[in-house]
Parts: structure tokens; sequence; C-alpha cells
């Protein structure tokens, strides 16, 4: 009887510590390029890792806001997994310190340029409006996630459990029980959630021109913005299939039963369609620079599909966030199988990531070849080990599933206002 409690608790143990093992190895490349004076390599990666996990990060909680406001029946399998992502917020809000420090290694010199540009891409001032951009969206978000746990944490420690300890008795004070909760959450979330998803349209459009278009200031494009956080929603729909089917292998929080084949069917079809969004964005603002030809606009285009070594990057940014998702999610087979839908989701996930370092990458590295090498991946690591064990963190103390008082009260609320439509 006492092996079977050890078995588990080694097995539940075992994910923590490979990415507790990231965070480490992380943290001692990134130590180890700086000790070897490799200073713009090492905030180079800093950079995108900043950028790439802040936007799924981010990403998770806004598609979550998308699932309430549009009522999906499915999407209660799925939204809780993505607000899971928001506990990586407060690291990430750490981790802006470094984009901080890094910043003078990275920026270019802003004195050639105009004096309103000068002002605007000051160093004190684009960092600290993008800091306070940063929290005030995170607290927005948090503010959010209060009214989306409330009911079902309340539910359950109503039922004797102790979800989330002292937190869960600070996040539950003054309950109403769980058909009033369920109620003014759904109100609140409601309002909550439109406010977020324009916030964060908002707050990303404005990281796309403070954290990589300044870093090319010459160039301009009026569609960047949109095309980056469209495409962080691109990347938060294929972290959500991928999470999805681990949370079903593991079956988290008993969330395996409710993700079944129709449910990965869905995830599938929204990776599919931002796949396919994310691509028009693209070609939306490429067509636009190849037509015009305006000498402000080109350069930054042909440096990363013409020139070597980045046109080599760029290839497989095309093929893995575009070609490989697009054909493979073609097929429904692919589509409602775990197996195939998680490893296009990665495919999806490493072909973002390529992309944001493209961005940001031919704009900071001046010296000779590609800096892309094992200093890259271990402070990738270090970034996916922090990313994996603040949602890994979230995912095993909160509900997953809406408590079953909760849901009975909002399917009567619907009920009765459907019959007074009726009416």
């Amino acid at each position: 009887m006492s092996s079977g409690p050890e078995t588990r608790k080694r097995t539940t143990l075992g994910p923590e510590l490979l990415l507790g093992l990231a965070a480490v190895v992380g943290l001692a490349a990134f130590g180890t390029a700086l000790g070897l004076g490799w200073k713009v390599r090492a905030w180079q990666v800093f950079h995108v890792n900043f950028l790439f996990w802040t936007g799924l990060a981010f990403a998770g909680v806004v598609l979550s806001a998308v699932l309430r406001l549009t009522d999906s029946r499915w999407g209660f399998a799925v939204r809780r997994l993505g607000e899971c992502s928001a506990a990586f917020l407060p690291v990430s809000l750490v981790l802006y310190l470094g984009v901080v420090a890094g910043h003078g290694t990275l920026a270019p010199d802003v004195q050639p340029l105009a004096h309103a540009k000068q002002i605007w891409l000051a160093p004190a001032f684009l960092l600290m409006r993008d800091g306070a951009a940063l929290l005030l969206l995170a607290a927005l978000a948090g503010w959010y996630l209060y009214f989306s746990l409330r009911p079902d944490v309340g539910a359950a420690r109503e039922g004797g459990e102790r979800t989330l300890g002292a937190f869960g008795a600070w996040l539950t004070r003054d309950w109403r029980g769980a058909a009033a909760e369920a109620k003014r959450s759904r109100k609140a979330t409601a309002f909550l959630g439109v406010g977020l998803v324009v916030a964060y349209a908002l707050v990303f459009t404005l990281l796309a021109l403070d954290q990589i278009m300044a870093f090319d200031p010459t160039w301009m494009s009026t569609l960047f913005g949109a095309y980056f956080f469209i495409t962080n929603l691109y990347g938060g729909w294929a972290m959500l299939a991928f999470v999805a089917v681990l949370a079903r292998r593991g079956n988290l929080g008993g969330v395996g039963a409710a993700l079944d084949g129709d449910v990965l069917h869905s995830l599938g079809k929204l990776v599919f369609s931002f796949c396919f969004l994310s691509l028009d964005f693209f070609f939306s603002q490429f067509l636009v620079i190849w037509y015009g030809n305006l000498p402000e606009e080109t350069p930054f285009v042909l440096r990363r599909i013409r020139q070597m070594p980045w046109q080599t990057v760029a290839l497989a940014v095309l093929v893995f966030c575009f070609v490989v998702p697009f054909v493979a999610l073609l097929f429904k087979s692919i589509k409602r199988d775990a197996r195939t839908l998680a490893a296009v989701g990665l495919v999806a996930l490493a072909g973002l990531w390529l992309e944001r370092f493209l961005l940001v990458a031919p704009s900071t590295w001046h010296g000779a070849g590609l800096p892309l090498g094992p200093l890259e991946l271990g402070v990738t690591l270090g970034f996916l080990g922090l990313f994996g064990l603040s949602w890994r963190f979230a995912v095993r103390r909160v509900p997953l599933l809406p408590a079953a008082a909760v849901t009975e009260a909002l399917e009567t609320e619907t009920r009765e206002a459907e019959e007074g439509t009726h009416g």
C-alpha cells in the first residue's frame, strides 16, 4: 500500500524537477555569456524570450476572455488552462528589469534622428511607459481573473476543500453563495473581458513599436502592431492546444474527460484560423512595402528575407509558422488526434519563437554569422522552465472545471433569459 503514493509522488515531482533544471541551465547560460563578454547576444536572446513568453502569458488570459465573451460551450474545458498562464505574469514583470538593463546594449543611437523621434525614443521615457503599460495590463488581467476564479474556488471551499489556502480565503471573502456569485462573475467578466481585449491590443501594439521597431528607427509600418498582437494570439491558441493535450493525458484536475475529440477539433480549427490570419496580416504588410518600394521601408524586410544568414531563418519561420500548421490542420483526423495536434502546436510555437528572433536580431546583431547556438538554446530553456513552473504551480491548485453549482446557476439564468425573450 505504501509504494503507490510514493510512486505517484515521484511522478508528480518529475516535471517540476525538469523545469527547474531548465531554469538553472538558462541562468547559467546567460551568466556565462555575460562573463565571456557576449553582451549583445546575451541581452538579445533575453529580449526575444521576454517578448515571446510574456506574449503567451497574456494571450492565455485574453483567450479565456474571448471564450467567455463568445459564450463558447466547449471552451469551459480549456479556458482555465489559459488563465493559468497568468501565473507567469509576476515573473515577467520582474524579468522586465532585464529588458531595462539590456536596453543600452541593444538600442541604437537616437541622436541622428529628428527631434520628435529623439524624445519618443529616449530610453527613460520608452522604458517607463512600456513598464507602466505592462503593469496596468497585468493588473487588469488580475482583476478579470479575480471574478473568473471566485465562483469556482468559493464553491470548492464551500464543499469543504481548502482550495488555494489563505489566498483562496481572501479570494472568496464575503461569499454570497454559488448562484449569486456565478451571476456576478458573468457580468463582471463580460465587462472586464472587453476591456482586457482592447487593452491587450493597445499594449502589445506599443511593445511592437518600442521593443522591436525602435531597434531600427528608420523603419515605419502602421500595420506592424496589429500583426504583432495577432501572432501572439496565434501562439496562444497553439499553446492552449498543446497544454490541453498535456492536461488530457495526465487528467489534471479531472479535466481529462472534458477534453474529448470535439474540443481538440475546435482548438485545431482555431489554430488553423489564426495561422491563416497571421499569414494574411504578414502578406498585407509585405505587399504594401514591396509595391511601394520606399527606401525607409524595404531595408528592414530585405535584410531578413534576402541576406544571409537571416534568409535561412526566414525560410524556417515560413515552414514552421505557416506551411506545416496550415497543411496539417486541413485534415480533420489530425485536429482530433491528441498526439498530432500537440505536435502541430509545438511546431507553430517553435516557428513563432524564430519569428520573434528574426524581428529583433537583425536590428541588434552586427557581428559575423548567425547568433543562434547553445547560448540561445540555454537561455530559451531557462524561460521555458520559469513559464512551465509557473503554469504547473497554478494548474495544480485552481479548479480547472466549473463547479456544478456554478454551472447550474448559469444555465438557469440563461434559460430564464431565453424564456423571457420568447415570452
